[in-house]
């Protein structure tokens, strides 16, 4: 009786410190940090970046499906492209390494930032990746910060810029474009309509998804404006919206987010589409629709149920 009696006393003793010290879940973080190297890896698809020593930039070496040998991208490709005070800066220019961290974000995100700094344009800009569970996407932004005495002026952003291994001018790939109806070959520019940009190479049925959050006439995606190139981002000084953001002395600026995502062993391009996307635009992009539990309804086609009747 009294072992009964000292073995309750336990129990609530140890239910009483549960409810007082919570027991936080475990989760496990999709970023691995050696040195000068950042893998991003959520058990479906795997980034390398390389960080270079002495100002030796910052590149992406590596892109792939998990448990499969393709690799998407080639090595050396620049991460992004900029325009700061009419000067062309890219990953492959002088940065010097500041930190990186990883780092956890609302909507299940885990992912990375990265810190660099080009001294002679005195500007510091921080690499924010994010990916999702069991999703083979990876987001983007850039942050920028003035580091100068006096105002800067930075165009032509390409956030992401990736070289799809092997596929060279485009001609083998399908450029799946106005919201993945259409079709191309060759050197693709997109228009506001492209929020998604589904590149897709015929005879290794496999592609990239190029995303862009970025809003209206602003969005700019590329595919083989030069051999392999693939870019996502915000318009060229050269179009009729070109992006400009001055940024005063000490203030930052952060860019929008875009998305890649890939995917292989289909000859259908849009069905990733409708599975990934589809799934991180409902579940992580955060759009407001989505955060409201109680839906209204929706009517789509009002001709279809009321014809003329529809006051």
């Amino acid at each position: 009786m009294k072992c009964q009696l000292t073995n309750k006393r336990i129990l609530a003793s140890t239910m009483c410190l549960l409810l007082l010290f919570p027991i936080k879940a475990i989760t496990q973080s999709y970023v691995k940090i050696n040195e000068n190297t950042v893998i991003l890896d959520n058990g479906k698809i795997r980034r390398i970046i390389q960080i270079g020593n002495n100002g030796e930039g910052i590149v992406s070496n590596s892109l792939k499906l998990i448990n499969q040998d393709q690799e998407f991208i080639n090595p050396d490709s620049e991460e992004f492209s900029f325009l700061v005070n009419d000067t062309k800066l890219t990953g492959v220019s002088e940065w010097e390494f500041i930190s990186a961290s990883g780092i956890k974000a609302e909507l299940g995100g885990d992912g990375a930032e990265i810190i660099l700094v080009n001294e002679e344009a005195k500007l510091q800009i921080k690499i924010t990746y994010l990916l999702y569970p069991e999703l083979p996407l990876i987001r983007k932004k850039i942050s920028f910060k003035n580091m100068q005495e006096q105002a800067i002026k930075l165009e032509s952003l390409d956030v992401e810029r990736l070289r799809f291994k092997d596929s060279g001018t485009g001609t083998e790939c399908w450029v799946m474009n106005d919201y993945a109806r259409q079709k191309s070959l060759g050197q693709f520019m997109s228009t506001a309509y492209d929020p998604v940009v589904v590149v897709h190479e015929i005879g290794q049925q496999r592609g990239i998804v190029l995303g862009n959050e970025v809003p209206g006439v602003m969005k700019y995606t590329t595919a083989f404006m030069e051999p392999n190139l693939l870019t996502t981002g915000l318009t060229d000084i050269s179009q009729n919206f070109g992006f400009r953001q001055w940024i005063n002395p000490g203030d930052s600026w952060e860019s929008p987010w875009v998305f890649s995502a890939i995917y292989a062993n289909t000859s259908d391009p849009g069905l990733v589409l409708n599975s990934v996307v589809s799934d991180f635009v409902r579940k992580h992009m955060g759009i407001r629709l989505n955060q409201i539990e109680k839906k209204p309804v929706f009517v789509y086609n009002t001709w279809e149920p009321f014809f003329h009747n529809i006051n």
